[in-house]
């Protein structure tokens, strides 16, 4: 998980700036790769490339987190028991060292859903009524602020027994030459 931490933290520097905290969430949470490529594009006189490589690796691995709900290889007890996850009110809650929680709404072996708990707000992972994103802005807000919540979260995705195989780049280049297609799909979509 120092990889995944380290990438936040190249980009956490830059997110001091409106604009620039915009755009990138952008790249973390448009459903539409074409409008993150064009961010990235936007961020690249404001943030330096490997920042912007950062962000494109954060954008890959958010998208590996899977929707809920979805069936997981293991029943409940079984993750609460491999991902050390404490059964409070009925929900499994693993505790993060920054005081916030990542907490599983598992029955069986069915995920009803995800969120970041931090004192009583509750951020869902799944966008609800922000359509236009594939992640609730929030929780993305949340795994900027708090890189220890992401890595929660992998571990326990992994501790579901899903498949987690997030593409990673060593460079901006191979990112939008993987995404060249679907970029100009999308954009011509857009345009006719």
């Amino acid at each position: 998980m120092l990889a995944l931490t380290s990438g936040i933290q190249a980009v956490q520097p830059w997110l001091r700036d409106p604009e620039v905290r915009e755009l990138a969430l952008i790249v973390l949470a448009s459903p539409l790769t074409s409008e993150a490529d064009l961010a990235l594009v936007a961020l690249e006189d404001r943030v330096p490339e490997r920042a912007r490589l950062a962000l494109a690796n954060l954008r890959e691995l958010l998208a590996a987190v899977p929707q809920t709900p979805c069936d997981m290889a293991v029943d409940a007890a079984t993750l609460a028991r491999v991902a050390d996850l404490d059964n409070v009110k009925g929900h499994l809650t693993g505790r993060c060292e920054d005081g916030s929680a990542v907490v599983v709404m598992a029955e069986g072996n069915r995920c009803m859903d995800l969120y970041v708990q931090r004192g009583r707000r509750h951020i869902y992972w799944s966008p609800g009524h922000h359509a236009e994103c594939r992640i609730h802005p929030d929780a993305v807000d949340m795994v900027l602020e708090r890189p220890e919540v992401l890595a929660r979260i992998v571990d326990v995705v992994m501790a579901m027994g899903l498949e987690f195989y997030p593409a990673m780049y060593l460079s901006l280049e191979d990112w939008h030459l993987e995404h060249a297609a679907e970029t100009l799909d999308e954009l011509a979509a857009l345009f006719s």
